[in-house]
């Protein structure tokens, strides 16, 4: 998995596979507003404080990719409206 854009998940190994996680076992799955999915994880690990990880993807051809990853303090809005 190659992080692009977002050089403080690349440098740390622990943030890649928190990545994973949270596409492969989310807490939640949101769906968000053009056919992409928001997968939120909780995250021991992130940067200051625990937050959750917010991995936004899209499924194509039985297949998915990442759109791009965050994290966030308050899911509950993304929860209940999506992005």
């Amino acid at each position: 998995m190659r992080l692009i854009d977002h050089p403080e998940f690349g440098a740390r190994e622990e943030y890649v596979n928190e990545v994973k996680r949270a596409v492969e076992n989310p807490d939640y799955i949101v769906s968000g507003w053009f056919g992409e999915y928001l997968a939120l994880r909780f995250c021991e690990t992130s940067p200051k404080s625990p937050k959750y990880l917010c991995v936004v993807y899209r499924e194509l051809n039985e297949e998915g990719f990442i759109i791009t990853t965050f994290f966030i303090s308050k899911h509950a809005c993304m929860q209940l409206a999506g992005c």
